[in-house]
């Protein structure tokens, strides 16, 4: 498969990106992972698509994502662009943090 066209190939770094903000939340404790999505998101989450939203926008805040939009996936981060999608996995303790706040 061949990018079709320079979206295609914006994939690499909006993945790379976002990817790096994943790795950043997944080394926090759930006591760490919420005081920071509190400060940087302003939100209170109360249910488990909360949580996932505010994951999802935590780790897409400030990336040019190039026309790929990003949304949770039961496996991690779901970037997707018509027929073409990629998830990015997260630590265990941002799983934990989405199941149970």
């Amino acid at each position: 498969m061949h990018p079709r066209d320079s979206t295609d190939l914006h994939l690499a770094p909006v993945a790379l990106q976002v990817d790096a903000k994943i790795q950043e939340l997944s080394g926090k404790t759930r006591e760490e992972l919420a005081y920071h999505l509190a400060s940087e998101i302003d939100r209170n989450p109360r249910t488990e698509e909360q949580r996932a939203k505010d994951i999802v926008d935590a780790v897409t805040h400030l990336v040019a994502m190039s026309g790929w939009t990003a949304a949770w996936d039961s496996r991690g981060v779901r970037l997707s662009n018509g027929r073409h999608s990629l998830v990015i996995g997260v630590g265990a303790e941002v799983a934990q943090y989405i199941r149970s706040g």
